[in-house]
């Protein structure tokens, strides 16, 4: 049975943030398919300076063994989300790569199978995104939708599946620069490139409690400033 690689990144340094990583991956393990895949779980986790960081680092470590997620730590340094990423997905051994950040909740079930099989069989996409209603869209293509590079945001760090190939035609993440320069860089080179990006059919109209139009919650957000109300 072939595996997907399911990569995160995590910045555990405050207790907030560690529990974030758990509301993360207990929605993960509870709500992600694959039928006819292994999962792997794989995280890269950003070093601190802050003198509070070991109250949280030995957690931290128990829940990656208590959940089999296999982690390093990057070397020591400015924090960089762009780099983060690139470190998370470095680890990957599979083509097919599923990537979530450390704040997302996922709150229904996805086989993720059928992205990966997929982008397998279509090598002109380097993406496969979900429910992403906002975005227009160019056609169908084989049972998903390909989203036109001219509308806002079309590449996204939400959680989707990545294959190989984005890095080897667009290149690894910036990682200097201000918060967000990194995603905003790589979204210029998307447009700016031939790849095509696909979106997972049929799409789903805007919901006010999912202002991402995607399939969970930011749960790093207080409930009070999004209303959000979601079942655990």
């Amino acid at each position: 049975m072939k595996t997907i690689d399911v990569v995160m990144t995590a910045w555990p340094n405050h207790p907030v943030r560690l529990a974030n990583f758990l509301t993360t991956v207990w929605g993960l393990q509870k709500h992600l398919k694959a039928s006819r895949h292994e999962i792997n779980y794989r995280c890269s986790v950003e070093p601190d300076t802050s003198t509070d960081y070991g109250d949280y680092d030995t957690e931290f470590i128990s829940v990656c063994q208590r959940h089999e997620i296999d982690h390093i730590y990057r070397p020591g340094g400015k924090p960089s989300l762009g780099g983060n990423m690139n470190d998370a997905f470095k680890l990957a051994e599979t083509d097919c790569i599923f990537f979530c950040q450390d704040d997302f909740l996922l709150c229904e079930d996805i086989d993720i199978s059928d992205a990966a099989d997929w982008l397998e069989s279509h090598e002109d996409f380097v993406m496969y995104r979900y429910d992403v209603s906002s975005f227009k869209f160019l056609g169908m293509v084989d049972g998903a939708v390909e989203i036109d590079k001219d509308s806002t945001y079309p590449y996204g760090d939400n959680p989707g599946m990545w294959h190989r190939r984005f890095f080897d035609k667009l290149g690894w993440y910036e990682e200097d620069g201000r918060f967000g320069s990194s995603e905003v860089d790589m979204n210029k080179r998307v447009k700016a490139s031939d790849v095509r990006i696909a979106a997972h059919a049929p799409l789903r109209p805007p919901c006010p409690q999912r202002p991402f139009k995607h399939i969970g919650e930011v749960s790093s957000v207080l409930d009070e400033w999004r209303n959000r109300a979601v079942s655990r």
